[in-house]
């Protein structure tokens, strides 16, 4: 009896290899698709910020790029982009490929405060970014040069009231939160203080040391060490919060009942980046928060961390939107 080949050993060698590459290719299209896919991040991740290197969203963006180059296995980059009240660096993150790769760490500054500032905007806060997570909250201290010989919160309202519009005071820009929380203690007080922007808040307070500028609001880590030295001096902290660092320092509300300023930090990435992205990203960070070295080091910075759903921050833009509108109203700053 003749015995019959099978269709595969009737094949030709060169049939039989196109197929096994044909087969090869599709296994591949498979596992490329499949549980066996690259887990994100398959190579670096660049964290924007849209300041200058140390201030407070600077130190605690690289304190969170470490941890997570750490848990994710893959180098997570901090790339400072100031300028334009944070439009420079924001705007980057929403042009950017939605993959994953670039992510913005921001504040409710340029979130917020900039949009509403500016009547030309190239991007959407609460369109043209995809919520990652809160990162924290975080207070402002009142700091004022030791040339202006004034060691409560009291003796500069009244210094400022005898010399209306002639008392500078530094900021990191228009809509910063060091312009905004001392816009709001001047309309409380009824004094009137003549505003310098700068590109960042780091640069205003350099030049606040130097004695160039008398006064700012500033985050609590970049100003610890110089009030201990004597080199600045603590009048005041925006929020009711207990700061280790600045003990018997009154909050602003003791002199001016009613006084509450808070920013935020948060993470963002592209509008359209995809969901699991966003999950592992929330996930991940909201990990590294709850470690009580982390919460420490930020405390050191002078940020209470805070963290939630994507959801979560996608609602606090709207509901702060309103917050920010309400205080410009109420301070008089108009859109240009």
């Amino acid at each position: 009896m003749r015995a019959h080949a099978s269709p595969a050993q009737s094949k030709s060698p060169k049939v039989r290899a196109v197929t096994l590459v044909s087969a090869l290719a599709g296994t591949l299209m498979l596992a490329a698709s499949g549980p066996g896919a690259p887990q994100y991040p398959a190579h670096a991740v660049a964290l924007i910020t849209p300041t200058t290197a140390g201030g407070a969203i600077d130190s605690s963006s690289r304190l969170l790029a470490n941890r997570l180059t750490e848990t994710m296995g893959q180098r997570f980059i901090v790339e400072n982009r100031p300028g334009g009240s944070g439009v420079i660096g924001a705007s980057a993150v929403a042009r950017a490929k939605p993959d994953g790769y670039t992510l913005l760490f921001s504040s409710n500054s340029y979130m917020v405060s900039t949009p509403l500032l500016l009547k030309s905007m190239p991007y959407d806060s609460r369109t043209d970014f995809a919520p990652i997570t809160e990162i924290g909250r975080i207070p402002l201290v009142l700091v004022a040069h030791p040339s202006m010989k004034v060691a409560t919160l009291k003796a500069f309202i009244d210094r400022a009231k005898t010399a209306p519009a002639r008392i500078n005071y530094a900021s990191g820009g228009e809509g910063s939160d060091h312009h905004l929380s001392m816009e709001l203690l001047s309309a409380m007080a009824g004094i009137r203080l003549v505003h310098v922007p700068y590109k960042a808040g780091p640069q205003g307070y350099a030049d606040l040391l130097g004695g160039h500028i008398p006064a700012m609001f500033i985050a609590p880590g970049t100003a610890a060490r110089h009030v201990k030295e004597g080199k600045v001096m603590a009048l005041g902290i925006s929020s009711a919060r207990s700061l280790e660092a600045y003990a018997g320092v009154p909050p602003v509300s003791e002199v001016l009942p009613g006084y509450e300023y808070e920013g935020w930090f948060a993470t963002f990435a592209p509008r359209a980046t995809p969901a699991d992205v966003i999950a592992r990203l929330n996930t991940e960070i909201r990990a590294i928060l709850a470690q009580p070295e982390v919460v420490h080091r930020m405390h050191a910075i002078g940020i209470f961390p805070k963290t939630g759903t994507p959801e979560d921050l996608a609602s606090m833009l709207v509901s702060d939107t309103e917050r920010i509108r309400q205080l410009m109203r109420q301070t008089g700053i108009e859109a240009r």
